[in-house]
């Protein structure tokens, strides 16, 4: 398994481009969008969700006064005076003391070829401190012209479906499970270094170490997004409602951390997991000394 290089993932939220693309199932649209929508307004690094700040706060009640949004579809295609109206919008000064201005596009598919040419020297000009959400369910039909202006988030069921369909040895996938829910349970209590002597059995997996860390970064994206009906595998979903760690900075290093090692398993050979590993353990739990 090898994981996309544009796959959508919260660690890359860090720094949100000002126009963007996310080809994401409708089912996840108001995740996606949410997550999107508080990296840019956030006046913190990250918000609990029992401690908002000003903006994100705003967000939630739905009253971020420079947040505009706009839904199209099939029968209600994006027309040349829908662009002009948004072009409008972004174009007043902030009504929120210099925040961001925000314009959400769901279904940017759903778009005459006129109305794509307007925006297209207003993506290539866009105000400072403006941004454009472009949403699509189906990239493979919005407009290359468009495309190439944005940065392509992906978030695909690829992820889910790989482990609720795939072919594994069912003693393999118990025996990552096993990890996983250990992972989970040392992390749960804080005993952070007893999953250092996880390495050893991980080592062991051989050619499924992959699959542990892929496992492991479903489980810490969906827990990071708080959603844990994102699947119907009742192993999975368990697993993710025992996990008890919320912290963001910590769950966002967590996915980072995982990537890169994931990206190492692919394009490197002859790897030595002992050492690789116990740098992945240190790199997540720096820091978490006095817990989360």
């Amino acid at each position: 398994m090898q994981l996309k290089e544009d796959n959508f993932l919260l660690a890359n939220l860090k720094f949100v481009p000002q126009v963007s693309l996310l080809d994401i199932p409708k089912n996840f649209f108001k995740v996606a969008i949410d997550e999107f929508l508080k990296r840019i307004v956030c006046l913190k690094q990250f918000c609990s969700a029992d401690d908002l700040c000003h903006n994100c706060q705003k967000l939630k009640e739905d009253c971020y006064f420079d947040l505009s949004w706009y839904k199209f579809n099939k029968s209600n295609l994006m027309k040349k005076q829908d662009v002009s109206n948004i072009i409008n919008t972004l174009s007043y000064q902030s009504l929120e003391n210099n925040n961001p201005k925000i314009c959400v596009i769901e279904e940017i598919e759903h778009s005459s070829l006129e109305a794509a040419n307007v925006f297209l020297k207003f993506l290539e000009n866009l105000p400072e401190n403006t941004f454009l959400i472009f949403v699509s369910t189906n990239i493979e039909k919005v407009l290359p012209t468009i495309k190439s202006r944005t940065q392509i988030f992906n978030w695909s069921n690829d992820t889910i479906e790989t482990f609720e369909t795939a072919n594994f040895v069912e003693a393999d996938f118990l025996l990552v499970q096993d990890l996983i829910s250990r992972f989970i349970n040392h992390d749960n209590n804080k005993e952070f270094s007893k999953n250092f002597f996880l390495i050893k059995e991980i080592v062991e997996l051989k050619e499924k170490v992959d699959l542990f860390f892929q496992f492991l970064l479903l489980l810490a994206e969906h827990k990071l997004i708080r959603d844990s009906n994102f699947t119907a595998n009742s192993e999975l979903k368990n697993l993710l409602q025992n996990w008890k760690n919320n912290n963001q900075i910590f769950l966002i290093n967590l996915i980072e951390s995982i990537t890169k090692l994931i990206n190492k398993f692919s394009n490197t050979k002859n790897l030595n997991l002992n050492l690789l590993l116990n740098y992945f353990f240190i790199t997540i739990y720096q820091g978490q000394e006095n817990g989360w």
